[in-house]
């Protein structure tokens, strides 16, 4: 046994242990026989097993796993109702997507994630590119911030007319990359 553990909890680890032994099989059944969900059901399961090292049985008690089932009933009912709240989440939010019968609005959800990784595509360019790393910060706060050229001046620190310099110049070389290399271009287009 190791010196930073005391003999309380290293008692109370194996009163746990030898209970888990016994009775485990059947409470990680019942667990998930109602939370349908093999990994939550380990979750609650292995959560049970701290709790009970925390807490453990009353010494008087003549049935175990019903006690067992009472304390960790509520953490199966906890799980079903998260599990019912992100579902309806995810309802709310693909049926605010889906407004009409039209395709009008699919339409726009995919023109937005295109724009997305469109944009991202973009930035990769810009970062794995030769640019200084000047025209890099300016170029990428255009395109993160649409930041204007004095707001890109104050956050370089430089003055306007190099901020200029450096987003105009950062642009020619980009255009340059983009034309010389159709692959991205195709991404981008």
């Amino acid at each position: 046994m190791s010196d930073y553990v005391s003999d309380d909890l290293q008692e109370r680890v194996d009163c746990t242990y030898n209970l888990f032994a016994e009775h485990g099989p059947t409470l990680h059944a019942m667990i998930l026989l109602h939370v349908n969900d093999k990994s939550l059901a380990d979750d609650i399961y292995q959560d049970l097993f701290v709790y009970l090292v925390r807490k453990p049985l009353p010494k008087d008690l003549e049935t175990p796993l019903t006690y067992l089932w009472r304390v960790v009933a509520n953490d199966v009912k906890d799980a079903m109702r998260k599990d019912m709240c992100y579902r309806n989440m995810l309802k709310n939010y693909w049926s605010h997507f889906q407004i009409g019968s039209d395709n009008h609005c699919k339409e726009k959800v995919l023109q937005f994630l295109l724009a997305k990784e469109k944009h991202h595509i973009l930035e990769r360019i810009i970062l794995d590119s030769d640019l200084h790393l000047c025209e890099t910060k300016a170029l990428l706060e255009k395109l993160n911030h649409n930041s204007n050229i004095r707001e890109i001046a104050e956050r370089l620190g430089v003055k306007e007319r190099t901020a200029s310099h450096y987003l105009s110049t950062g642009l020619k070389k980009l255009r340059s990359l983009l034309a010389s290399r159709s692959d991205l271009a195709d991404n981008l287009l």
